[in-house]
Order: structure tokens, then C-alpha cells, then sequence
């Protein structure tokens, strides 16, 4: 049985193309490596392996050793056909990991506009999920200088004011640190403030 593991884990490094079904059933039957293919497939973004694992009802909220889902995996690398078919076979959209990170913040972080609104559309919480101290997304769109992807967050209603629970920084602040876009950045949490009436915390600015 361990040689015939080996023999199968060995033979996927040199495929190329999509899983047959047979092959399928028996990664399947054999558990841990059914996890690690479809994780691996995640991993090189190839939604034609992706697909048939799924099919074969593959976990499609499997998380590799760091704790971070499939889902996660994916915006992270911006992939937004693997992001699709692993929402399409049930991965939860604001699962989070010890310390709060979920697809949606993942997606922010990287600026995948794509898959925020992807995940705004299937049901992410624009404000991410609760977990002590871990940023919301939009914290993490403004931080990096992501403009497409806050522009989302706040047409989906997340708060332009809640600071960060970390730092106590608001959105309008790091927008105004961000490495890049700050002006656009700055103009888009101003004009959503004024749309919902919504002032800084204590009157203070940004």
C-alpha cells in the first residue's frame, strides 16, 4: 500500500492535463493524498486538474499545513476560474483561519479586485468576519493601495470609519499611508463617509 502511495504521488509531479476519473476515485479512496492533489492543483492555479476532483467530491475546503483554505490559496494568487469552481462545490466564503484571515482579505491584500467582487456577489460579509484583533478587509485594501478593491467594499457597505482593531488606525489613515493610489484612495472613503453620514470615531481625523 506505501509503495503504491509513493508510485501514485510520484507519477502526479510528471502529468499534465486533466485527472481521469479512475485516477480520481482511487485518490479519493486513499484520503490525505486526495487533500493534497486537489491542494496541489490549487497550488499551480489548474482548474482542468481542479475540476474532476471536485466532481469526485473532493473536500473543497481543504487547507494545506499553514491552515489556509483552498479558497484563500487561491485569491491569493489572484486565480479567479479556481476561486469560481471551488465556490461552485460549496467552499464557505467567510471561513477564517486562527487569526482571521479569510478569501475575502486574502483577495484585498493582493488586490484581486476579481475575486472580491466575486465573493461580495456569492455572500462575503463586506466587513469580514469577527475575530479578535484581525483587520477587515477593507483595512487591508486601503493598507496596500488598492483602490478597485476598496471601491467594492464600500458599494457593498462596509464601513468607511471602523478602525482596525490592531492599531486603531481607520481606513482614511492608511489610505493616506498607502504605498500607492493614496489621493484616489482617500477620495473614495471621503465620498462614501458623505453618502452614509458617517464621521471618524470620537470626531477624530483622518
Amino acid at each position: 500500500q506505501a509503495r503504491e502511495n509513493s508510485e501514485i504521488a510520484s507519477s502526479r509531479e510528471f502529468s499534465a492535463g486533466p485527472i481521469s476519473p479512475p485516477l480520481c476515485a482511487l485518490l479519493l479512496s486513499l484520503g490525505p493524498l486526495a487533500m493534497a492533489e486537489l491542494l496541489t492543483a490549487v497550488d499551480r492555479g489548474d482548474a482542468s486538474a481542479l475540476q474532476p476532483l471536485l466532481e469526485s467530491r473532493a473536500d473543497p475546503e481543504a487547507c494545506g499545513s499553514d491552515g489556509r483554505s483552498a479558497l484563500v490559496c487561491a485569491c491569493l494568487a489572484n486565480n479567479l476560474p479556481v476561486a469560481k469552481l471551488l465556490i461552485t462545490y460549496q467552499a464557505a466564503v467567510d471561513t477564517a483561519i486562527a487569526d482571521g484571515e479569510t478569501a475575502l482579505r486574502a483577495a484585498c491584500v493582493e488586490g484581486s479586485a476579481d475575486c472580491v467582487q466575486l465573493l461580495l456577489e456569492r455572500g462575503a460579509a463586506p466587513d469580514g468576519v469577527a475575530a479578535a484583533g484581525a483587520p477587515r478587509p477593507l483595512h487591508d485594501a486601503t493598507r496596500n493601495g488598492h483602490v478597485a478593491c476598496a471601491r467594492l467594499l464600500l458599494r457593498a457597505s462596509a464601513s468607511a470609519t471602523a478602525p482596525c482593531a490592531a492599531d486603531r488606525a481607520t481606513p482614511l489613515l492608511l489610505a493616506v499611508r498607502a504605498p500607492r493610489d493614496a489621493g484616489a484612495l482617500v477620495s473614495e472613503l471621503l465620498a462614501a463617509r458623505a453618502a452614509a453620514g458617517e464621521a471618524a470615531p470620537g470626531g477624530a481625523l483622518p
